[in-house]
């Protein structure tokens, strides 16, 4: 699944100020629309498809990637939306952050962990990028409209409503948090990719 994201214009004052708040301000929630769906995988699809063979990177990337392994310090222009690597490559699995640097126009990238085995580096791609779905982490009314997005691989809300409104922020929320990767939740022990396509109605 590809993740499609689509924000038209003034979809952050829908965001900040709610859907009461654009009715108010005129903006025509009636044309709004928000679509999600849902896409059933497993835990080996999400390794599979995060874990990237070292020599399969652009050649700045991969230079990048190789210095860092070895311990070296390590900087790249245009890593632009990543913030983690997965990498198989020197017989080995690597973790690798990506960092903007606040003061330059490049990416700083940092060793995290080099582990041996397929399952190790499994194991923190799935603490990395699969938000578990239950009371500690999302209201009521979110996680019905994930429990039924699940159940029928989508949920589509037109015009936009407030529950609808309650699950844009929050996967667009893990968007953000993810950088590059897809969204990928865990609901009631099974674990789903998500996309989504959402319209202010502007």
């Amino acid at each position: 699944m590809q993740r499609r994201t689509v924000i038209a214009a003034g979809s952050s004052v829908l965001v900040s100020v709610g859907l009461a708040g654009c009715q108010f301000l005129g903006l025509g929630p009636d044309t709004s629309e928000f679509k999600l769906e849902a896409e059933s995988v497993t835990e080996s699809d999400i390794c599979e498809q995060a874990t990237e063979r070292l020599e399969v990177l652009e050649a700045p990337e991969e230079d990048a990637a190789k210095r860092v392994i070895a311990g070296e310090d390590s900087a790249i222009v245009d890593f632009t939306g990543r913030k983690e690597l997965y990498l198989e490559g020197q017989d080995r699995y690597h973790h690798v952050e990506i960092r903007h640097r606040d003061s330059a126009d490049d990416y700083q990238l940092s060793l995290v962990a080099s582990v041996d085995t397929q399952e190790a580096i499994c194991e923190i791609v799935l603490d990395d990028l699969v938000a578990e779905i239950d009371q500690s982490t999302t209201n009521q009314t979110v996680r019905e409209v994930l429990r039924q997005t699940a159940a029928n691989g989508q949920f589509e809300a037109t015009p936009i409503n407030e529950s609808a409104a309650e699950t844009y922020r929050f996967v667009s929320g893990l968007t953000v948090d993810r950088g590059f990767h897809p969204i990928y939740i865990r609901i009631d022990s099974e674990y789903y990719e998500l996309d989504y396509q959402y319209d202010s109605g502007e």
